[in-house]
């Protein structure tokens, strides 16, 4: 698998001292996307982007391996570059497309929640606008 998206999540999840509030968002944000998270309370305490991965990866080889259709509206829906994703899965074992996939859409996911919380953060800064 492409090694680059998994460090550039990661290197993007090290950047916040309160790292289990931004996992927690962010599945928050892909259960919203996609329905595949148990509710908020059955949660482990301790949460990590491979376990978010885990999740995401049977879920999305049923897409894949259903109607292709309701795969490209997922992507739509979450706002997946589809080049992006195809140069990702270019070369990679059929069986790795999924976790692929899981990972690019854990890195488009986290960049709205990012956004989310930097704009709500810094709300009093945006007032005149």
């Amino acid at each position: 698998m492409r090694q680059e998206i998994i460090e550039n999540t990661e290197n993007h999840l090290k950047q916040f001292s309160d790292r289990q509030k931004v996992l927690k968002e962010l599945i928050r944000q892909i259960n919203k996307d996609l329905g595949v998270f148990p509710a908020k309370d059955s949660l482990q305490e301790t949460l990590s982007a491979e376990m978010i991965v885990e999740n995401l990866t049977p879920v999305l080889k049923e897409y894949r391996d259903g109607a292709y259709e309701s795969l490209r509206q997922l992507l739509y829906k979450i706002d997946v570059d589809e080049r992006k994703l195809f140069e990702q899965l270019e070369g990679e074992d059929l069986e790795e497309h999924s976790r692929i996939m899981a990972w690019v859409i854990l890195e488009r996911e986290l960049k709205k929640v990012v956004t989310r919380i930097y704009f709500s953060e810094n709300k009093n800064n945006f007032r005149d606008f």
